[in-house]
């Protein structure tokens, strides 16, 4: 009885005040601070090496670039759209980067990792305050290293600081009774956060929610005001905005059969089977990866006990959370509802709320610890989690800080440490088309806005193009001004490119093939295409169509 008791309490087996480390505050502070310098180091150590082939990268820069030209387009494009799939608030800051310093790559990443360790500080600070120096200062060791959170600071990409916004919108409201000031700033990152990802809009209703079980109703009435004039502007924009590509547009998204799948009557089997595929998914393999947890090859039954004690952690963390930081408990409720019923299921995903998971999970462990064995139980299952955790993220963080010192940032298209084979060829396609056509030369390519950036080209998006009839796919190019075709082998969308193609080769013109599987072509008019399929655009397609792997 005794042992369900803490168990189920919602508090910890030790409280701020009899914590560890209660009476060591000067020395955790130092702790913290060496913690964060670290995580920045190999933020730094990891950063890509310019410009990559991830859209995000430089989509986010086109788009800052268009705000500074008073739009919100994708320039990158020869039909230039409003873009509707990325949030303002991150292209705003690169683009204040932009008209302050200029365009400088690493001013970006240094910002971008600033804001990395922001979020992390603000988060060591709220879960001090609640749960005392030692889980707070074990959940910074375990994110500050973390292989997931180390890579995507060293990154030009919003997650940084979209995980600093959720941080100050929690640590706002890690009070037993939130002032109106607290609601206020907690309203308000809360916003802040969903205008940099659209993954922000769980912490808005989190936040909203809260207020109504605080019975806050004057509070929520203006935080709803506040947050339909801001963030339901720029869904009601995503919603009427014309183009709604799948892969491009949330709400394409959100309505996503799935591949090959003909449009749905009802989403509800739909999303009954994404839940289905999406919580074993994540829960047994997401979220131990993404936490650094170990995983022994050929032992399923070791992974399923480690499995097994997270999610038990997570649980009971979570029970925990509710009585002492009910805001992040919804805030992780709701997410991983969102999670749970979305089209696609990618480990990333996890990354925003990764260091909550870590503090609820320290704190589900430790109090089962101290449910089963008393306080030498307690202590016994926080090392035992802080040592897993940190030994496998630093094997991982690791690897990856002594591969990137391999890396020649001066040329990094051609070093082997910076990229794979198939980007490398990515980047071989690229220097053709720039060397080999003019600079208002159109091209159509999967990649759409990496390669605008490198070959200084605009493009047109080969979905539009895939989606066409075959017969009316020249004039698809001709009305965009396409000169050019290249075909690699780094996105999803360039196995159906190269179906296509295949179908339509007698009127291609191989210009260039760059081994092992990027290539370049042109076209010719319908009564210039050949007579059979036995040309070199047409043999080289095939060649691509059985040797190309298949990209997930």
């Amino acid at each position: 009885m005794t042992a369900f008791k803490r168990l189920t309490s919602p508090d910890m087996p030790w409280l701020p005040s009899d914590d560890p480390l209660a009476h060591r505050s000067t020395q955790v502070t130092w702790a913290a601070i060496a913690l964060l310098a670290l995580h920045a180091l190999l933020a730094w150590s990891v950063r890509t090496p310019g410009y990559t082939t991830i859209n995000d990268h430089s989509t986010y820069v086109f788009l800052a670039r268009s705000i500074l030209e008073g739009g919100y387009h994708e320039i990158w494009r020869v039909d230039a759209p409003w873009h509707t799939q990325y949030p303002p608030l991150f292209p705003a800051f690169l683009a204040l980067i932009i008209a302050t310093v200029g365009e400088r790559v690493d001013v970006f990443h240094a910002a971008v990792i600033a804001w990395s360790v922001g979020g992390l500080a603000v988060m060591f600070a709220a879960v001090r305050r609640l749960w005392g120096s030692s889980v707070a200062l074990a959940g910074l060791a375990a994110a500050a290293v973390n292989p997931a959170l180390v890579e995507r600071a060293g990154a030009i990409m919003a997650e940084p600081m979209f995980i600093a916004f959720i941080s100050l919108s929690l640590w706002s409201l890690a009070s037993r009774s939130p002032s109106p000031r607290q609601w206020a700033l907690a309203g308000t990152f809360a916003i802040a956060a969903a205008l940099t990802r659209t993954a922000g809009l769980p912490l808005v209703a989190a936040v909203g929610v809260y207020m109504l079980l605080r019975r806050e109703w004057k509070t929520t009435a203006w935080y709803g005001l506040a947050v339909a004039a801001t963030v339901g502007m720029w869904m009601l924009f995503t919603v009427l905005a014309p183009e709604k590509v799948v892969g491009r547009s949330y709400i394409a998204d959100a309505a996503y059969p799935g591949y090959g799948a003909p449009p749905a009557p009802s989403l509800v089997p739909v999303i009954a089977e994404r839940v289905m595929s999406n919580v074993p998914g994540y829960l047994v393999s997401a979220v131990p990866w993404q936490m650094a947890l170990p995983n022994i090859e050929g032992t399923p039954v070791d992974n399923a006990l480690m499995v097994g004690l997270v999610v038990l952690g997570l649980l009971v963390g979570m029970w925990s959370a509710w009585g002492r930081w009910r805001s992040a408990a919804l805030t992780v409720a709701l997410y991983a509802a969102m999670l749970a019923v979305w089209p696609w299921r990618e480990g990333r995903f996890l990354e925003p709320i990764l260091p909550l998971l870590f503090t609820i999970t320290f704190v589900g462990l430790t109090t089962i610890g101290a449910a089963l064995a008393g306080r030498r139980g307690a202590a016994v299952a926080f090392a035992a989690m802080l040592l897993l955790v940190l030994g496998t993220a630093g094997v991982r963080t690791g690897g990856a800080v002594a591969r990137y010192a391999r890396c020649d940032r001066v040329e990094p298209g051609r070093s082997a440490a910076c990229f794979t084979v198939d980007e490398r060829n990515f980047f071989d396609a690229v220097d053709f088309v720039a060397r080999t056509t003019s600079p208002s030369a159109v091209v159509l390519v999967a990649k759409d806005s990496p390669f605008a950036m490198l070959a200084q080209r605009k493009v047109s998006i080969a979905h539009d193009a895939i989606q066409t009839d075959t017969a009316a796919f020249f004039d698809h190019l001709q009305g965009h001004g396409v000169s050019r075709i290249v075909l690699t082998h780094i996105s999803y969308i360039d196995d159906p490119l190269s179906s296509r193609l295949l179908d339509v080769c007698r009127r291609l013109v191989l210009e260039s093939a760059l081994p092992p599987l990027s290539s370049v072509y042109s076209w010719k008019p319908s009564a210039e295409a050949a007579a059979d399929d036995t040309g070199p655009a047409c043999a080289e397609l095939r060649r691509y169509r059985r040797e190309a792997p298949a990209i997930p």
